[in-house]
């Protein structure tokens, strides 16, 4: 452990030397480092928590509650459940919706974003993020979203 790490790369390091008695669905995002009582945020450095060389810290992995959303296609013709992870990123939708499509026949155009109550949602941030809650509906729009 290097002190000048950042809390994030510590959590990293716990994964890769995981010697396979967690789960390899395991992410550093389901970790919690605690030290002396209080938990590390994930951007900070070690030694901003007065951390040194041979400190212990304890680890959790946090139980994630998955919520039901609904997707639905831009003309409202189908609309499906979808179990999802809160703080997991609105992108892990696109291989989803893409099986869903084989299973489900669900209407994918070639480019497409994602809507929420009249919101577009930022693929690269979690639902928590884009504040989608249990039962909401994302809506399927068709092209692209150029930022500006």
């Amino acid at each position: 452990m290097d002190i000048n790490d950042t809390v994030l790369k510590l959590k990293e390091r716990i994964l890769e030397a995981d010697t396979g008695l967690v789960s390899s669905s395991l992410t550093w995002s389901k970790l919690t480092v605690r030290y002396k009582g209080q938990e590390l945020e994930d951007s900070r450095r070690l030694r901003e928590y007065e951390v040194s060389e041979d400190s212990e810290m304890e680890v959790r992995v946090r139980k994630v509650k998955r919520m039901n959303v609904f997707v639905q296609s831009k003309c409202e013709t189908k609309k499906i459940p979808v179990w999802v992870n809160p703080s997991d990123n609105v992108e892990v939708l696109k291989p989803l919706l893409k099986k869903m499509n084989e299973e489900y026949d669900f209407p994918l155009p070639p480019e497409y974003f994602f809507i929420h109550k009249q919101d577009v949602m930022d693929n690269d941030k979690s639902f928590r993020w884009n504040r989608v809650a249990q039962g909401d509906i994302i809506d399927v729009f068709p092209g692209s979203v150029i930022s500006g």
